[in-house]
């Protein structure tokens, strides 16, 4: 795809300490006169594109190991100006980025062709060039000689960003923590190439297109102030412990820096005091603060983006972003999703603009000034999701259903960026199952596949999977998992989300690529079957839904679940790769895990106990074990007696609830597979109501003590368009 640039990094002054690869960005910068400009960029881990001092874009989207994709983008400047990539490589295993080392590759385009790209300075040349270069397509590689009259990127270590900083969360990689003076402000605005540090060639991954839409970047803005108080970073308080995920623990592998920190929002978190002393309910607007003050604000709804604003400093100030996507007795609690939701600024004295590197989720913002005087002008989200204008298969509804439909559809946006995602927030991961659901949302509102293409691509890539046993597949990706765990279940999924796809695009190509995966995971399953074909002491998380049903007593052994749904995966696998024994083996295991799991009422969950879950009874739906026709006095019972107000009047004490993710979606799946419209749209206001009230977003658990955006509960859209669209 590159016709000149060449792969970079740069040698800089941490790389040299004890994990001094980890958490660095560098800064890329070349300037260009006013014209229309066309990108080609990749990088490792993510970038941000700056023309003229404002955000443009940030990427690049995610691919496999040993893979890249690139972005192409435009931007227009409107006079001379500089140019600037920021680019984080984090270098640590976590669950939303590859672990591996930095590097950015770029060629910038105007009216008469080529104007930069990266490369190694030869001996002696300054940075910048001449006039504009080739267009695409001509020869001559930028390499350790460049082209005389091609702008070269100076590159800088945005020192400015604390290197030594808590883990934002086990699954994502570092908190944000800024020491800002005058000198960053003229680095982002002037239009004078800085000396730069000595670049070096690095290794380019296999490219690939980005293959998915660019996000929306649509700026969200507070709606109300809701209270304004004092704050202070208590001193008597000095508990500066971190949570598990901030440091490793005996038995859970992790990488991060240790004790050793420059910074600690984390800890700061625990000392910080807060006193409301009044309750606003006022427009939102520019405002200042003073040292030991905050000020609270509210969004319209959970939303996900990059923190932007411009800050007016006169005094070294000390500034804090936190936030959540709920209140917490009324308050915002920073840590409630294990995540340390606390942007710390330092800032000297001088005017700034800000975007954080990273998109964060919340409803509720808290902005705190522990030292000096701020003034906060055009605070606002620079939203981070799926485009708007792709969603092109538009339902209207009213009432609560409409509150619902409109909060589903945020949760998709969020969730679907390059990857399908569990949430926004605390993890950003590709996960499987998950994304069977999302998966037929993309196609019902785009009528296209492009980003779940994108998804079961990283998945097929790779030769292989280095922390997972051979023909098993990681539970998410693209990421790391240096805990070794993966869940057997998930990739059970990732055959019935494959035969889906295929129902959607019949698209041949990725199907035959795909083939050695399907023979690989059959393959492992195999070893682990019994004399009867059940699947029996799986390895790894066997993990059915967050509830009793997950429980070590009821997976371990045979677990009826678990099999359950290994004989939709062979049905579905039998299909997909044409081959008809499958099929019988799939038909043969449904028929004895009604044998041996179904006691007259119930399907249990454990061969070895009589103890049966609510979520089991949907799986046995879900899969075929069981039906209308078949089990009609089961369906009855559950259409009858269970649902969202089985918790007021639980006529089955001895059967465990089932939770959100999965069960309160198999059961509406079992509703819907059965035409049973008016209740469908029943239970569907009694579970989701509340959340679009609270949150306008759809939740992980039934109740709010994890994510309050999670990318499968979208999937209610399926019931609304599919089912109830007429209504």
């Amino acid at each position: 795809m590159f016709t000149h640039a060449r792969p970079v990094w740069a040698h800089h002054s941490r790389e040299s300490l004890p994990q001094g690869d980890m958490n660095n960005t560098l800064c890329f910068k070349t300037v260009l006169p006013a014209g229309d400009y066309q990108v080609l960029a990749a990088a490792a881990d993510v970038f941000q594109l700056y023309a003229g001092g404002v955000f443009i874009a940030a990427g690049p989207a995610r691919a496999a190991h040993s893979f890249a994709r690139c972005e192409r983008l435009n931007f227009t400047l409107r006079e001379e100006g500089p140019v600037i990539f920021a680019v984080a490589s984090y270098n640590v295993f976590n669950y939303c980025y590859i672990k591996q080392p930095g590097f950015f590759c770029c060629e910038i385009y105007g009216p008469e062709g080529l104007c930069a790209a990266t490369g190694v300075y030869p001996p002696g040349k300054e940075a910048g060039g001449d006039a504009a270069g080739e267009a695409p397509g001509e020869s001559s590689a930028l390499s350790g000689n460049a082209r005389p009259e091609v702008n070269l990127f100076t590159a800088r270590l945005l020192e400015e960003r604390t290197q030594r900083t808590d883990r934002y969360s086990y699954q994502r990689p570092f908190a944000e923590s800024y020491h800002y003076t005058p000198a960053w402000s003229e680095y982002m605005l002037s239009c004078r190439n800085d000396e730069s540090l000595e670049l070096y060639e690095t290794a380019l991954p296999k490219l690939l297109e980005r293959g998915v839409p660019q996000p929306d970047y649509t700026p969200r803005t507070p709606v109300r102030f809701t209270a304004q108080g004092t704050g202070a970073l208590n001193p008597e308080n000095e508990d500066m412990s971190r949570d598990y995920f901030m440091i490793e623990t005996p038995g859970i592998p992790f990488e991060s820096f240790g004790v050793e920190l420059e910074a600690r929002p984390c800890g700061e978190i625990r000392r910080m005091k807060f006193r409301i002393e009044k309750e606003l309910d006022a427009p939102f607007g520019d405002f200042s603060l003073k040292g030991g003050s905050f000020l609270s604000c509210e969004m319209e709804r959970n939303y996900t983006g990059f923190i932007c604003c411009a800050l007016e400093c006169p005094q070294r100030s000390v500034l804090s972003f936190l936030f959540d996507e709920i209140l917490t007795d009324g308050d915002i609690s920073p840590l409630r999703l294990g995540c340390v939701n606390n942007l710390k600024l330092i800032l000297e004295p001088g005017r700034y603009y800000f975007v954080s590197m990273e998109p964060y989720t919340f409803k509720y913002l808290k902005i705190a000034l522990f030292e000096g005087e701020c003034l906060v002008k055009d605070l606002r989200l620079l939203e981070y999701a799926f485009p708007e204008g792709e969603i092109i298969n538009t339902l209207s509804l009213s009432g609560p259903l409409e509150e619902i439909r409109q909060a589903a559809v945020e949760t998709f946006r969020q969730n679907v960026l390059d990857v399908y995602m569990d949430c926004p927030s605390r993890e950003r991961g590709g996960w499987l199952c998950d994304s069977f659901f999302t998966s037929r949302i993309e196609k019902l509102l785009t009528g296209s596949s492009r980003v779940e293409k994108a998804f079961l691509e990283n998945f097929i890539l790779p030769e292989g999977f280095r922390d997972v046993p051979a023909g098993m597949l990681p539970m998410c990706y693209p990421s790391d998992h240096l805990n070794k765990r993966f869940i057997p279940n998930w990739a059970m999924f990732f055959v019935l989300e494959l035969r889906e796809y295929m129902q959607r695009t019949n698209d041949a190509e990725l199907l035959m690529r795909a083939r050695p995966r399907l023979e690989g995971l059959l393959e492992y399953f195999k070893g682990f079957e019994n004399a009867d074909g059940l699947l029996e002491n799986l390895d790894g998380w066997v993990f059915v839904e967050w509830s009793r049903a997950n429980d070590e007593e009821l997976v371990r052994g045979i677990n009826f679940p678990s099999n359950m749904l290994y004989a939709r995966m062979l049905e579905d696998a039998s299909v997909l790769l044409e081959r008809p024994e499958l099929m019988r083996r799939a038909l043969r295991l449904k028929r004895i895990i009604r044998e041996r799991a179904f006691n007259g009422l119930f399907f249990k969950d454990n061969a070895g106990l009589e103890e049966s879950t609510e979520v089991c009874q949907y799986y046995a739906f879900f899969t075929g074990v069981a039906d209308k026709e078949s089990h009609g006095e089961l369906y009855n019972v559950l259409k009858t007696h269970f649902g969202p107000g089985r918790r007021e009047n639980n006529a089955y004490p001895q059967v465990a609830f089932a939770n959100a993710f999965i069960g309160n979606y198999l059961r509406l799946e079992m509703l819907g597979m059965n035409d049973e419209k008016e209740q469908l749209l029943k239970e569907i206001e009694g579970y989701f109501l509340g959340m679009a009230q609270r949150t306008g977003t759809l939740w992980e658990h039934d109740s709010p003590q994890a994510s309050c955006n999670h990318g499968f509960a979208s999937h209610v859209l399926y019931w609304l368009y599919k089912y109830c669209g007429e209504n």
